[in-house]
């Protein structure tokens, strides 16, 4: 190694022990600038990573504001959309309700009118053997009546005869 110092009785060649340090801290001084490079190529990248970075992010916060309102507006119409589906639920669960009472009340006057027509001609009939029967009982008497007048006319005759 020439940095290695040679402790034998040779003597030393300072030129070349001089011009190997000077070669080396010029290596060294290539590699520091090499490095330093190196460094600030990674810190440029660094700091526009970054900037892109805050730039995406206040791209994202503008979108995020730029889609608020249509995020707004869609909730809001989502939200009218559900009262809309509740009110018709509920006009349809009235109608059906009103359908119910109206088929309920037509059941009853059917059944009242069955009613109705049964006591009306049940009445019909009932006056007819009414009348049929003041008829008869006219009729009777009137039998008995002639029945009666023969047997008169007949005893008179009789009468007559003695």
């Amino acid at each position: 190694d020439p940095m290695t110092i040679d402790r034998s009785d040779k003597p030393v060649d300072f030129d070349r022990l001089w011009m190997n340090v000077v070669c080396d801290r010029e290596k060294i001084d290539e590699e520091i600038k090499e490095r330093e490079r190196i460094r600030e190529r990674e810190y440029e990248y660094y700091n526009r990573d970054k900037k892109m970075s805050k730039d995406q992010k206040g791209e994202q916060m503008i979108t995020e504001i730029r889609y608020i309102p249509r995020f707004t507006h869609l909730m809001e119409e989502e939200g009218r959309q559900e009262l809309e589906r509740e009110k018709l639920l509920s006009d349809v669960t009235n109608q059906l309700k009103n359908l119910e009472l109206t088929k309920k009340d037509i059941e009853n006057k059917i059944k009242q009118t069955i009613k109705d027509n049964y006591e009306r001609k049940l009445k019909e009939v009932n006056d007819e053997q009414t009348r049929m029967t003041k008829t008869e009982n006219l009729n009777k008497k009137l039998m008995v009546k002639d029945i009666d007048e023969v047997i008169w006319k007949q005893k008179i005759k009789q009468r007559d005869d003695l």
